[in-house]
């Protein structure tokens, strides 16, 4: 057994709130690996960092030699999503553009925190009737 009835029930769970909640998702090179790290995007502010630092922990934990422990933060904004690095030296990209400043988020933005941590920002509000096929890693890549 993987974690029981309890896992499953967290699960759907999850599975039902990426229908109306904006969210960031793992891609991987490994297509089963894709999407396996979901992490829920709800109104008010998400640090991204490493548990290294100084006080509380960071809501989104990376790990990794280019990972701050003040990284990034998420913003949510009724259905706007913003993003801005918290350190000069975080190393954030968005579709392959370094940040510079506070940014707002379009659904299917690809993310890339440090040198190895990629994510898709999905944004189901945004979405709308547009049915896109998933994004893979080489996808992103280009």
């Amino acid at each position: 057994q993987s974690g029981g009835p309890a896992a499953n029930t967290a699960a759907v769970s999850v599975k039902k709130e990426k229908e109306t909640t904006p969210h960031i998702y793992n891609l991987n090179v490994d297509p089963q690996l894709t999407g396996m790290i979901v992490h829920l995007l709800k109104p008010g502010e998400h640090h991204v960092g490493s548990s290294d630092g100084e006080g509380e922990a960071p809501s989104i934990q990376l790990k990794g030699l280019n990972i701050q422990p003040q990284h990034a933060l998420f913003t949510v904004e009724g259905d706007k999503v913003f993003l801005d690095k918290s350190h000069p030296d975080a190393k954030v990209l968005v579709n392959g553009q370094p940040l510079t400043e506070k940014d707002e988020l379009e659904h299917n933005d690809r993310v890339l925190f440090g040198a190895n941590h990629l994510y898709i920002f999905a944004n189901p509000k945004q979405a709308g009737s547009q049915k896109q096929a998933a994004m893979t890693y080489e996808d992103a890549q280009a």
